[in-house]
């Protein structure tokens, strides 16, 4: 009887899986989310006094996240190029020296922006569910710019206002379920976790500035499957 029921689900697996696989083909997508939570580590050299560093770390409030998506379905895999754009207005800043200049170590309040343009090439595995729901996970490698706007705390203390041009490393990693539509047409719900490190900027009276950012995001969308 075990062997029996044990023949049937591999049967009923491998035909699922051939089902998946018959369902491949070229897609494009569109998101539009909030990012949810970022922040973004600076590293400044020198810091309070010359041979030193000083840390500061901002907080960011709710952003906006957009991208459109590329890529090829082969059943249970899908591979897809992505291009978005991720931004967030600062809401406070922590900073772990003072100088001479106005900035205190400590939290104070905040403004300016933080954004950044990405290109990604990423893997994703979906997983089917019931009443046409597929869910997903994956992640992705690729390259990203990043930009600091008029970052300035509170009592007016220019902390960073630059922008790096080069393409750095970035990556993500994401989760979602999807729902089919029609024949074609798929509306999903994303989150991601999205890291992009090292970028070189120049702030707070000439310092050196290296930059990291993180952010999560959740984003709603559709794919149109060809």
């Amino acid at each position: 009887m075990q062997k029996l029921v044990f023949g049937a689900a591999l049967t009923s697996a491998l035909f699922a899986t051939s089902a998946m696989a018959q369902d491949g083909g070229f897609y494009v997508a569109g998101e539009l989310g909030a990012v949810i939570s970022s922040e973004t580590e600076q590293t400044y050299t020198p810091g309070a006094t010359p041979g030193s560093t000083g840390a500061v770390s901002s907080e960011h409030d709710l952003g906006f996240n957009g991208a459109g998506f590329v890529g090829y379905d082969f059943g249970a895999i899908r591979v897809e190029l992505e291009a978005g754009y991720l931004t967030a207005g600062v809401d406070e800043v922590s900073s772990s020296f003072s100088t001479g200049g106005g900035l205190i170590a400590g939290a104070q309040g905040a403004s300016g922006d933080v954004s950044t343009r990405y290109v990604m090439a990423n893997g994703a595995w979906d997983i089917s569910g019931p009443r046409d729901f597929t869910f997903f996970v994956g992640g992705g490698l690729g390259a990203a710019q990043l930009e600091v706007s008029d970052l300035t705390t509170s009592a007016g203390v220019a902390l960073l206002d630059d922008e790096d041009d080069n393409w750095l490393f970035a990556w993500q990693a994401f989760g979602g379920v999807r729902k089919a539509l029609t024949r074609n047409l798929d509306a999903q719900l994303r989150y991601r976790y999205f890291s992009v490190d090292d970028a070189e900027m120049i702030g707070l009276s000439g310092r050196v500035v290296s930059a990291d950012f993180a952010a999560h995001s959740v984003a709603i969308g559709l794919t149109y499957n060809f």
